[in-house]
């Protein structure tokens, strides 16, 4: 509530310009101030980027989990064939 009213002084002093803001038409929702919206959509950015960077290693890690697997499987196979060709 504080926060509402000290939105609205500053809007009302000309502190603030809401004349791009998409709440322009619709005054009775408490309006999103511009910087803290820039620096709320920058953190959820980085946030995203944070997590497509994790999923990315994860990824990698995976692709060579999983090639170590095949040339594992792959040599125990071929090993075992081997074996039973000599019996």
């Amino acid at each position: 509530m504080a926060r509402e009213s000290e939105r609205m002084s500053r809007w009302r002093n000309g502190e603030i310009d809401f004349s791009e803001s998409r709440w322009r038409n619709e005054p009775s929702r408490d309006p999103i101030l511009p910087e803290e919206h820039g620096t709320e959509a920058l953190q959820e950015e980085t946030r995203v980027d944070s997590s497509k960077e994790q999923l990315s290693l994860q990824n990698q890690s995976l692709i060579h989990i999983e090639a170590s697997l095949k040339q594992h499987l792959t040599e125990t196979l071929e090993q075992q064939m081997k074996e039973i060709r000599t019996q």
